[in-house]
């Protein structure tokens, strides 16, 4: 990536201009690891929107000045936008941006809290202007927008605090109507409304500063100001009488009066428009089956609920439940001789998002400087803290954490829980209390609460069907079934069985038992893999072996051509970038159809299928950077495929023993292949 430059900088970051591969211009948000927003590249990553700016695949970029945040690049803001040669039409369209941008924040749980022009972008693509909503630096996550959060410190810009924390001191509450104050005042000034900044100096202290802004407000007539602006527009007279209910609605100084977000559809500015939009929080995309490194987590766990019980001890509930959350999931992508650090990794990620860091600056330093490798690892998805935010009252917390996350066989299905089947499941068989879990202040208090008695002698820890799954013999003809979770373990036994019974039906097979104990002994099977099998095609190392492995192989050298191996009438293609990734194709031959999964769009595949008049596209909603050994995980994935007829290609988290037998036959198959050379 070249042309690379610098074109903007702040306190604690700048931003970096720069082009793809593809010629496509991207921002790169350069900063210190220790400096990293949490919350602001989970609200990026997280929150889809047409009308706020997201970050970009890979999450993280490296440019000349170093390591950043991949971003939509958006150069221009509306400080000092003229309107004066805007239609009425695009008037409301930038006005209507900016309100579908701040309603989605709100509904996925968060609050912007820095609402102004300079963080409002915009660009003009077919002579449409569209906004976005940018910065989230000061945003916060609350369990209810609507109701809303305390905080010790002040948060945003002054001219745009909202009115009712101007002659406030702390604790200070915001909540969606803080918001929505702001967007109120950004609106208005953008219909060229004037704040005198000269009401105060630019050294005054803050307080003072803030006690003028609200005197300006107090003598400024609100409604009087909105109509002189209103009528000046060059927009029809039942336009200006909606845009003046509006922000009118919008900054009412007394916040019980004003206009929450999830009442913007009672407006009829906002109802009488045809704009596109929607709004979405992205949960999990990981699916992560672990039978054969619970262990591992069961210790994690133990270690992380022993920091919040002796030394973390005024930490809130969120923390320990997302460092759970967090930890769970980084540890099937590092390895297990690291399992330390990914401890203390989870529970300062979990710290850092919430704004409580309980520690010393020199502790959080020396721990902060793994925190780009975080977001690589969570891929921006930093915290959807499932656990915590389903749950409703205490006691839902309390059961999860003792029967849950104490039991080697439920955490396997950690990532797989349905937590409502699971909350509801709790309800029905033990007496609750009527405690929410927001009466619990800290882990302290909440880690001595007792189990709540059972109202029933069913005992959920033999729930097997629900948590967990014993190997049993199966017939394939029962592979497909509706549970996810039983399909995925059952095609994993069945599939070892192919391999074993491959194996077992070889000679000489007792040379390589030395090798296979190894194999099974390693507790860094990922390390074993590539220290062993680098530079192998170990994916030619399957074809025309195991039954239902039906693909061939399609890989490009580095002058991008193409060369196929195996049979190319099966449906199934593994592909080998130039760059050496690899990545999934399934075709499909009734429709001409063939999907690319887990990759960027490649061209001269395009090219390769347009000859053989099949429709290519690349769908990369579905990553493969969470599974240990993306190879082996895409080749057991054409298996499960081929069995399942399943049309979910989601990326499924491949066991260690299935790796590890898998492992075995690529040793024993590059073994024969050498002596065949020889």
């Amino acid at each position: 990536m070249d042309e690379q430059k610098i074109i903007g900088t702040g306190t604690y970051s700048k931003v970096v201009k720069m082009k793809t591969p593809e010629g496509e211009d991207i921002a790169v948000k350069i900063i210190k690891p220790e400096d990293l927003n949490f919350v602001e590249i989970d609200m990026l990553t997280r929150i889809k929107s047409p009308y706020l700016v997201r970050t970009l695949d890979p999450i993280v970029s490296r440019t000349k000045y170093g390591e950043g945040i991949t971003m939509e690049l958006k150069e221009k803001n509306l400080l000092g936008f003229d309107i004066s040669n805007l239609s009425g039409g695009q008037l409301k369209r930038m006005i209507m941006t900016l309100i579908y941008g701040t309603e989605c924040i709100h509904k996925s749980s968060f609050l912007h809290l820095d609402i102004k022009p300079g963080n409002c972008l915009y660009d003009n693509k077919n002579d449409l202007y569209t906004c976005y909503l940018s910065d989230f630096g000061f945003s916060m996550r609350c369990q209810d927008p609507y109701i809303g959060i305390e905080r010790d410190t002040l948060v945003g810009t002054l001219k745009y605090f909202p009115y009712e924390i101007l002659d406030k001191s702390s604790p200070y509450f915001y909540n969606d109507k803080s918001d929505i104050w702001s967007l109120g005042v950004t609106i208005l000034i953008l219909l060229k409304f004037k704040i005198n900044t000269k009401i105060y100096y630019k050294d005054e202290e803050r307080t003072s500063k803030m006690r003028k802004i609200k005197e300006f407000w107090d003598r400024t007539d609100i409604p009087k100001e909105i109509e002189s602006v209103v009528s000046k527009l060059n927009i029809s007279e039942m336009d200006k009488i909606d845009i003046f209910q509006m922000l009118e609605a919008m900054l009412q100084k007394d916040p019980d009066k004003r206009i929450s977000s999830k009442d913007f559809n009672k407006l009829r500015f906002y109802t009488n428009n045809t704009l596109e939009n929607y709004c979405k929080l992205n949960e999990f995309d990981e699916y992560l089956y672990i039978p054969y490194s619970s262990s591992y987590i069961f210790d994690g766990i133990k270690a992380l609920r022993n920091y919040f019980k002796t030394i973390y001890t005024n930490s809130k509930l969120e923390i320990y439940f997302l460092s759970v959350e967090i930890f769970i999931r980084m540890i099937q992508k590092k390895s297990f001789d690291k399992l330390e650090e990914t401890i203390k990794n989870s529970f300062v990620t979990a710290m850092k998002y919430y704004g409580l860091v309980s520690m010393t600056r020199k502790e959080y330093l020396n721990l902060a400087k793994d925190n780009i490798e975080i977001v690589k690892y969570l891929k921006g998805n930093i915290a959807p803290n499932t656990v915590y935010y389903k749950a409703d009252k205490i006691d839902d917390l309390i059961l999860f954490d003792k029967i849950i996350l104490s039991n080697y066989n439920m955490i396997s299905f950690y990532l797989f829980l349905d937590l409502d089947k699971i909350f509801d499941y709790f309800q029905q068989n033990y007496n609750y209390s009527t405690k929410s879990k927001l009466d619990v202040k800290d882990t302290s208090t909440f880690f001595d609460l007792k189990i709540p008695d059972k109202n029933s002698d069913r005992m959920i820890e033999n729930e097997r069907d629900i948590f967990s799954f014993k190997d049993r013999k199966i017939e394939e003809s029962k592979l497909i079934k509706d549970n996810k979770i039983t399909t995925i373990v059952e095609n994993e036994f069945y599939f070892r069985k192919k391999i074993i019974n491959y194996l077992e039906n070889q000679k000489n097979l007792e040379k390589y038992e030395d090798m296979f104990e190894k194999v099974s002994a390693t507790k860094d099977i990922y390390g074993f893999y590539k220290n062993y099998f680098e530079n192998i095609k170990i994916y030619e190392l399957f074809l025309d072996t195991i039954p239902d492995l039906n693909y061939f192989v399609i890989e490009q050298d580095q002058f991008r051509k193409l060369k196929t191996e195996g049979n190319n009438s099966n449906d199934f293609i593994f592909f080998i970038s130039e760059e050496g990734k690899s990545s999934l194709i399934r075709i499909n031959r009734k429709e001409s159809s063939a999907i690319h999964y887990y990759s960027n769009y490649v061209e001269d595949l395009d090219n390769y299928f347009k000859e053989l008049k099949i429709n290519y596209s690349n769908n990369y909603e579905y990553g493969n950077n969470f599974c240990k050994i993306p190879e082996l995980c895409i080749i057991f994935l054409i298996h499960y495929h081929s069995i399942t007829k399943s049309e979910d290609f989601n990326f499924i988290f491949v066991s260690d023993k299935t790796l590890k037998i898998m492992i075995n036959f690529c040793i024993f198959k590059y073994d024969k292949l050498k002596q065949a050379i020889a």
